[in-house]
């Protein structure tokens, strides 16, 4: 096993010397033991063209999560692989604080806010938004069911509409 993870890093060592430039992508993430992780990947063309992106680490995290961790941490990385930093061109992240402090406040490469977290909060708010639309729906075709097979809908409404107004609506008086 050791082996082959030699092999692996001298394949991957050998490619990156072909690579001018370099973009990093930096994540954490929390497994399903509740372990709290770092993973750094390495982007990069060859003078081919040619695409090549490398997990440089999986790094365990042992302390607070500060941006001047998650710099150590790259840092670090870069210096394993013999990546000098002045061959990084941008590093793409998430959007937390401590994220953003990293890369525009601890290393000052340019940041690019990742596109696919972006989508994700994206999709989860639109679905959230969509949910309590639906449950509004829902309530409204109950009250309307209500009101058509009820005599006492008008005291049910009057005091529906006295409880909405009381915890939703402005005091508009100044």
């Amino acid at each position: 096993m050791l082996e082959l993870q030699h092999q692996i890093s001298a394949a991957m060592r050998l490619k990156m010397q072909r690579i001018d430039s370099f973009s990093f992508t930096v994540d954490s993430w929390t497994s399903l033991g509740n372990r709290q992780f770092l993973a750094i990947t390495a982007h990069g063309i060859t003078n081919g063209w040619v695409l090549e992106s490398f997990v440089l680490g999986l790094v365990p995290v042992r302390a607070s999560e500060t941006g001047e961790y998650v710099a150590r941490e790259l840092k670090d990385m870069l210096a394993t692989w013999c990546i000098e930093e002045s061959k990084a061109i941008a590093v793409t992240t998430d959007g937390a604080s401590n994220m953003q402090n990293f890369v525009l406040k601890q290393v000052r490469f340019p940041w690019i806010y990742c596109a696919a977290h972006a989508l994700n909060l994206v999709i989860r708010k639109g679905l959230a938004l969509f949910l309590s639309l639906s449950l509004s729906l829902s309530l409204l075709s109950l009250l309307f069911s209500f009101f058509f097979f009820s005599s006492s809908f008008f005291l049910f409404f009057s005091l529906l509409l006295f409880k909405y107004q009381t915890q939703h609506l402005v005091n508009l008086e100044m």
